[in-house]
């Protein structure tokens, strides 16, 4: 029936990539003419025969889709490759690195005008048992109190911008960084962050914190007054809908992280090749500046579609690192894995 259609071309693929597994067998031989078309396109060893499982039945410009028909397949089943999901991204001509004097007090400045801040962090990836390498850039969105974002996004560059007397030379790779122009902003975004009229967001924001306390000079450890982390709104979302009590709000899709999580929300997803980078090394390339920027821009809007749909899962919590929660902490904060942001 109209199930089984829609799972034919996710079938077929995984059949043809694990030697037909007895299940998938199984459920094949109920489709079998249209599933060993699948088949045959995947081996054929032809271009483009993978991208045709998706869009085979796509109908035409113009042609009405029957409901449950091949028509619908090829809408409900972008996220098997994801060609139909446009990305979110930034323009770098949107984007400020904070990274000597002037460009930290411009900050510190605009950080009195925000109302919402939403914030990421990256860092040399921890590939190794115990590794627990300190953040090496903080990305920063901010929007006023109607949600509106005040530009440009800021990358906070902590291998750069040390405070005096604390050498940057061994993990930057580089022998011309400034450095300096820590005290206003450090005092900006701890007045900031610990104030009763400022929401921060975050998504998976207890590890990101953690790893920004490691950084030698700064006057961590932060107090986050008024965190919401956007990992437990989007869990507990996707909870109340799986026991059958409330609809998350959001388009059914599979998949777990961030990028799923705005794919779910706003229908855009997160391009990840810059996920584990070198960010210890300078100078940054473009795309990790880019990637950077995304990943805490891209909370501003997240935020705004939960707000519109599950307002009561946007819990708040007051947080500092190493774990530490005030009384006021509902919804657990859940630590992602390291590896330079790696969500």
């Amino acid at each position: 029936g109209p199930c089984m259609q829609r799972l034919v071309p996710v079938l077929s693929v995984v059949g043809a990539m694990s030697g037909q597994h007895p299940l998938v067998h199984h459920l094949m031989q109920q489709n079998a003419p249209v599933a060993a078309s699948r088949i045959a396109a995947l081996t054929s060893g032809k271009a483009g025969a993978a991208q045709a499982i998706v869009t085979a039945d796509r109908p035409t410009q113009g042609a009405a889709a029957s409901p449950g028909g091949p028509g619908a397949v090829a809408r409900d089943l972008p996220s098997v490759s994801s060609p139909a999901v446009p990305r979110f991204s930034v323009s770098l001509a949107d984007v400020a690195v904070a990274d000597d004097d002037a460009s930290a007090a411009a900050l510190a400045e605009q950080l009195g005008r925000a109302s919402i801040i939403s914030l990421d962090a990256e860092w040399q990836p921890d590939s190794t048992a115990g590794c627990n390498h300190p953040a090496s850039l903080i990305q920063l969105a901010l929007a006023g109190a109607d949600g509106t974002p005040i530009l440009p996004y800021w990358i906070v560059d902590l291998v750069l911008l040390q405070p005096p007397g604390v050498s940057i030379r061994a993990e930057a790779h580089t022998t011309d960084a400034p450095g300096g122009g820590t005290s206003a902003l450090d005092a900006a975004l701890a007045r900031a962050f610990s104030s009763p009229e400022v929401t921060v967001l975050g998504y998976g924001f207890q590890t990101d914190l953690d790893k920004i306390s490691l950084r030698r000079g700064w006057s961590f450890p932060w107090r986050v007054r008024r965190l919401i982390d956007l990992r437990a709104a989007c869990a507990a979302a996707a909870a109340t809908a799986a026991k059958g009590g409330v609809r998350d709000g959001s388009r059914s899709r599979n998949g777990v992280g961030l990028s799923a999580d705005l794919e779910r929300w706003i229908y855009k997803q997160l391009d990840k090749a810059e996920q584990i980078s070198a960010w210890h090394l300078r100078p940054l390339r473009q795309s990790q500046l880019a990637y950077a920027a995304a990943d805490a821009a891209c909370l501003l809007p997240l935020h705004d579609a939960l707000a519109r749909a599950r307002r009561d899962v946007l819990r708040e919590e007051e947080v500092t690192p190493a774990g530490g929660r005030g009384a006021a902490g509902a919804a657990g904060v859940s630590a992602r894995h390291g590896g330079g942001g790696g969500r």
